[in-house]
């Protein structure tokens, strides 16, 4: 039956079934279409772009790289089987300004950041950052962007070549322009990236271009001298800068004989100061015959040889005050080799003092000079002294130098010569006193470890030779010449002993000739000029004078034969003058006359005088040879007393009085005793004193002053008083 009502209630389950079929079926075609228009659009190169399908509806969705590229991939999807519509909802990429590439390198570590054009770009430069870096851990941040130059890959593949040599650094390129810094792994890469920049390829371009050199470790630094002077360079600087100034240096130092390079290179220590240690080493090799100066890290070290000791000197001294850029300096200078024979010379003429040969220091030389200065103030000293190593141990040349000064200094002319240890002085004395100071000097030298000849040339003998000894009132003096300071001695001596009362002159100068037997012939001239109260002895060569007057003949005799004495030597010529012979004695007085004692009041000139005369006559009385008027040698010192008493009272008379003891006939006493008093009054007279200021009296034996029955009275009574009359 039908029932119409009732088919409802099983077509509502009918149809919600066949919606279900049909619902299945459409998302498995919207999925199938979705899938065929995303292969179309990788095929053509659109991948960016994606596409979802409503039925057979499709809608375009994503950011196109170029407006071309968003027109195009409305046609790739609609090349898929069974697409009816496409709606293009795609957007197009905003184009980037400044449009940046770029990669930070740190070992084996790259990042990328920036932007890219498409993925072709992108997987290229990933590629090729492989393929430089093997090892490398690449972190890619680079982000899609629109507005890439036509230049862009081949600049970034340039780049990418560059970085691979780069041991840490950047490389980016902003729009068409190539920016790269850091520093080089080594030194091929090094210059490897400076040569590839220095010849850019076809349409690249650098903006920038700052590439450290690599590290160097140990950091060197060396400029070498050889013999001729050319200079090598080796090693490396830090920058350009100083590279030049050491160049510029060397070139000055050397001009067009400098070889070697200095690359750049990183590396040098902190405090390290590469310009002041290039100035220092091209300071110090100057100086120098040959050597070289290295640095490594922050040590320097300074080896070479000088070719002179000043050099030497000058090396040392600069190296012990450098300033060495914060390096510590180790040196190894050897000095220029010893010379042999080590000569030195001082040789003194009229024209100065010259001084030649080597001295082994400049202290040494100022010394040596200086030495020479103050002994010849007034003289030119001529400095041609060299510098030179080779002095043997144990010589010193400020000893040397001393003594041969001093020797010099005393002659008229003449050199000091060293050879190694052996001193030689040589020269002529321009006197006596100078040749025997200048043997003494050498005798007890200190030669300052040197072994000493000489060969001192006396001064010309003295010709002819003569010496006189000349006795007057007024003393002895002594003239000519003597053969050395212990002849002139023994000559003032003798005279001093001889005339003990009298002063000597000594007026001889010294002087080579001397004949034999001189020291003889004088020291008996002088004690024979003891007998005369005035005269002369000389001697000129061999031939010897006597003259004077005043005595007795016997004397004349007794100086002609103590002269024998000195043989054939010598010939005498005896000039004294003997007195006449005495005149017969008068008749002998019987009459004793009265004994004359004035007295004076005391303290009158009159009694001090006498006083005098008392003192002078108690201490020593004049004696006479044995029955004779003659006075004897050794009272004549008496006598000279008595008369420079006389002469200290000039207004006054004085009274000789004579007498004699109680032997023998009293005519004859009285007459010895008138002899006597006048014997004394002729030797006061020949003393200068006036005759008329004497009287002459004998008075005998008339008035003792002891008994005459004692030796010793007798001797008393025997005796010459002095008596103030007026």
């Amino acid at each position: 039956m039908c029932q119409p009502k009732k088919w409802w209630l099983g077509l509502l389950p009918l149809a919600f079934l066949v919606a279900i079929m049909i619902g299945l079926k459409s998302s498995t075609i919207e999925a199938d279409l979705a899938e065929r228009a995303q292969a179309e659009l990788k095929t053509a190169g659109l991948g960016w772009a994606s596409a979802k399908f409503s039925g057979r509806d499709g809608v375009l969705t994503g950011e196109a790289p170029t407006p071309d590229a968003r027109e195009l991939i409305a046609a790739a999807a609609e090349r898929g089987w069974g697409v009816r519509t496409v709606e293009n909802t795609a957007t197009v990429a905003p184009e980037v300004k400044p449009y940046v590439v770029a990669v930070a390198r740190d070992a084996a570590k790259l990042a990328l950041t920036g932007n890219f054009p498409n993925d072709q770009t992108r997987a290229a430069l990933n590629a090729a950052l492989k393929a430089a870096v093997p090892s490398a851990e690449i972190t890619d941040q680079l982000r899609f962007g629109r507005g890439a130059s036509p230049a862009l890959s081949p600049t970034l593949a340039f780049g990418t070549a560059q970085l691979a040599g780069l041991a840490r650094g950047t490389m980016q390129v902003s729009d068409d322009a190539l920016t790269i810094t850091g520093q080089a792994r080594d030194r091929a890469a090094y210059d490897s990236i400076l040569k590839a920049l220095a010849a850019l390829p076809a349409g690249i371009k650098v903006a920038k271009a700052e590439i450290t050199p690599p590290i160097e470790k140990p950091f060197t630094f060396g400029l070498a001298k050889a013999a001729d002077g050319a200079l090598s360079l080796s090693g490396f600087v830090p920058s350009t800068t100083v590279g030049d100034a050491v160049v510029a240096a060397a070139q000055k130092h050397a001009p067009g004989r400098v070889s070697g390079a200095l690359p750049l290179a990183d590396g040098l220590p902190d405090g390290i100061n590469l310009g002041t240690v290039s100035t220092l080493a091209f300071d110090v090799l100057g100086k120098l015959k040959s050597g070289a100066a290295t640095l490594t890290d922050k040590a320097l070290s300074i080896t070479g040889e000088a070719g002179d000791v000043t050099s030497f000197e000058q090396v040392r001294a600069l190296l012990a005050s450098a300033q060495a850029g914060g390096a510590t300096v180790t040196q190894d200078i050897k000095p220029p080799p010893a010379v042999r024979p080590y000569v030195w010379s001082a040789t003194r003429s009229t024209d100065g003092i010259v001084l030649s040969g080597y001295v082994p220091s400049e202290a040494t030389r100022g010394v040596v000079v200086d030495a020479a200065r103050r002994a010849f103030p007034s003289t030119t000293v001529k400095d041609e002294l060299k510098l030179a190593f080779g002095l043997p141990d144990g010589v010193n040349l400020g000893g040397i130098s001393s003594l041969a000064f001093d020797v010099l200094g005393k002659l008229k002319s003449g050199a000091a010569s060293l050879t190694d240890k052996a001193l030689s002085i040589t020269g002529e004395a321009g006197d006596v006193t100078a040749f025997e100071q200048v043997r003494a000097l050498l005798a007890s030298a200190q030669a300052g470890g040197a072994t000493v000849t000489q060969d001192i040339k006396p001064p010309p003998a003295v010709k002819p030779y003569v010496w006189s000894a000349t006795r007057s009132k007024d003393g002895v003096i002594l003239s000519g010449f003597v053969p050395s300071e212990s002849a002139r001695s023994l000559a003032v001596d003798t005279a001093r002993k001889v005339f003990p009362s009298t002063d000597v002159k000594d007026q001889m100068k010294l002087g080579l000739g001397a004949p034999d037997g001189f020291l003889d012939a004088i020291k008996l001239g002088l004690e024979q000029l003891g007998k005369l109260a005035s005269g002369a002895f000389s001697l000129s060569d061999g031939a010897l004078k006597f003259e004077g007057e005043g005595v007795e003949r016997s004397v004349v005799d007794a100086i002609s034969q103590a002269f024998g004495s000195l043989g054939s030597k010598f010939s005498l010529a005896n000039a004294v003058k003997a007195l006449p012979p005495p005149a017969p004695p008068p008749p002998p007085a019987l009459a004793i006359p009265p004994l004359r004692r004035p007295t004076f009041e005391a303290g009158t000139p009159q009694a001090i005088c006498q006083v005098k005369f008392h003192e002078i006559l108690e201490k020593d009385q004049i004696f006479f040879a044995t029955a004779s008027a003659r006075i004897t040698e050794e009272s004549r010192g008496v006598v000279k007393l008595l008369a420079e008493a006389i002469q200290a009272c000039p207004t006054m008379a004085v009274e000789i009085q004579g007498h004699t003891d109680a032997d023998g006939d009293d005519a004859a006493n009285l007459d010895l005793s008138n002899r006597r008093a006048a014997a004394v009054v002729e030797a006061l007279k020949n003393l200068g004193i006036e005759a008329d200021r004497m009287a002459a009296v004998g008075y005998g034996e008339g008035h003792p002053i002891a008994p005459n029955d004692t030796a010793e009275g007798k001797a008393k009574n025997r005796r010459i008083d002095f008596v103030v009359t007026r």
